[in-house]
This record gives structure tokens, C-alpha cells and sequence, in this order.
């Protein structure tokens, strides 16, 4: 229903456990910054740092043919990469166990944000 390519990943939280298993195919800089996190918290940033490579991995349509550790995510919640796909976290209800991503190509003509309503790609 976009105007251009999308991918999106949702997940559980990671146990601790699968957490730090997950956390060791990541991108070097992205396991060297998430192994510093706090025990308490790093279920959670592992996680959200998985749905956000996730994302930009299917909208790239490779999936996870790509190795994990070559693409960095980063610690920011939106990122533009360079080869012109944007990737951000989305917020989901305070408490919730769930974790969301999306990523697009960005828009040539200048629309950053995907639409799902017909009506407004007129």
C-alpha cells in the first residue's frame, strides 16, 4: 500500500539469554556499544537495535542473505543511510514487550514519510 519500497519487523523483547546470543552477529561497533549497556537494559536496546536492521534489511529485499555484522544500526532511533533508505524505531505503548521498525527508500521527489492512504499519493 506504500509509494515506494518498505520494510517493517516487529519482535518480542529478547530474553537475556537470546539477547546475548543475538547481540554477537551484530555490526562490531553496534556489539562493542550494546555490551556496555547495562544488564538491566540491554535485552531491550539488543532488541530495538535487531528490528531496526531487520527493517532495512527487508526493504533492501536481501533479508538476513546479508550478514548481519556488515551493516551498522547505530544508536540513533532514525537513521538515513546512503544508499537513500531511512530506518526509525516506532514507539509502542508504554510497558509493551513489542518492538517495532520500519525502513523506506526515501522519496526522489521529496516526501520523507510513506503513506498507506491511496488517496493521498493523488
Amino acid at each position: 500500500m506504500a509509494n515506494r519500497p518498505v520494510g517493517v519487523d516487529l519482535e518480542s523483547r529478547q530474553s537475556a539469554d537470546q539477547a546475548e546470543s543475538l547481540v554477537r552477529v551484530l555490526h562490531p561497533a553496534d556489539q562493542a556499544r550494546l555490551l556496555r549497556e547495562p544488564e538491566r537494559r540491554r535485552a531491550r536496546a539488543v532488541t530495538e537495535a535487531w528490528v531496526r536492521l531487520e527493517a532495512l534489511l527487508k526493504v533492501r529485499g536481501t533479508g538476513l542473505s546479508t550478514d548481519p555484522s556488515s551493516i551498522e544500526v547505530g544508536t540513533a532511533n532514525r537513521v538515513r543511510h546512503s544508499d537513500d533508505l531511512i530506518v526509525t524505531g516506532v514507539r509502542t505503548r508504554r510497558g509493551s514487550h513489542l518492538h517495532a521498525a520500519v525502513a523506506w527508500l526515501e522519496d526522489p521527489l521529496g516526501t520523507l514519510e510513506p503513506t498507506a492512504d491511496p488517496a493521498k499519493d493523488r
